[in-house]
């Protein structure tokens, strides 16, 4: 970039990241939970703040969430979806924990993974709360609406889908804080469609290129899933497209 730019080379999206999340730290088994679509997010302020099936479109989760106070949230659940991670498995399924997978160690692994300071089981939203830092009839209220929808079978706030609705009302309960990932950076040197570097004024920069995720106006700041591989799939055309381009410059 830095070379580039003393050559006189523009930029474009200089410093793009595409997120990832909610994430969580510690154990993949614990992280494969907490982005399960029938667990209620809240950010730090005890609030829900998008339909958590959103999930199986992780870029667009991430972006909620960097949307939220100090970019973290909170993933919580109730005894009986404990079970039903550990005895019926997972509906979502992250990295090598598959849709379907049953949790079995799920118990142990969260035990270990308190380590981190992160994890909070409790009796009671009220401890649940505290931990939180906010003020239990503020937990109470999002936990109350939230459970009034699960029974009527509609989320009146985001429409998650009824099969994903599952009251949080069996203790103990469980909090686990999540955190803003990142999937990678795109973007930077500003480029045309030969693959040769331009300047302030969009004139190339005779026989200087540059190529894959280090050129930027082609790819946004949200991962397209619909069209995976992206990424890899440019850097092998405009890897071409460049070679090419440059050796015909030599010549």
């Amino acid at each position: 970039y830095r070379m580039a730019m003393e050559l006189g080379a523009a930029t474009e999206g200089l410093g793009m990241i595409q997120l990832i999340g909610p994430r969580t730290k510690g154990s993949p088994y614990v992280a494969a939970i907490v982005v399960e679509p029938n667990t209620v997010w809240l950010n730090k302020k005890g609030e829900r703040f998008v339909d958590e099936s959103l999930s199986f479109r992780w870029p667009e989760a991430a972006n909620s969430l960097a949307r939220q106070p100090d970019r973290f949230c909170y993933t919580l659940f109730d005894d009986e979806v404990r079970r039903i991670f550990m005895e019926e498995g997972l509906l979502r399924g992250w990295m090598a924990y598959q849709t379907g997978t049953k949790m079995t160690k799920l118990d142990e692994e969260l035990e270990a993974a308190k380590k981190h300071g992160e994890i909070k089981i409790a009796d009671s939203l009220d401890e649940i709360a505290d931990w939180m830092n906010i003020r239990p009839d503020t937990l109470r209220v999002s936990v109350e609406t939230y459970n009034e929808d699960c029974d009527k079978g509609y989320d009146a706030a985001f429409a998650k889908d009824p099969k994903y609705l599952l009251p949080i009302r069996k203790a103990p309960f469980y909090a686990l804080k999540c955190h803003q990932g990142f999937h990678g950076t795109v973007g930077g040197i500003k480029i045309n469609h030969n693959m040769e570097v331009v300047d302030q004024n969009d004139e190339p920069i005779a026989g200087l290129y540059a190529v894959g995720s280090d050129t930027g106006g082609w790819e946004g700041d949200t991962y397209c899933l619909i069209l995976s591989g992206t990424t890899f799939a440019f850097a092998i055309c405009s890897g071409r497209i460049a070679g090419e381009k440059a050796l015909e410059y030599l010549k």
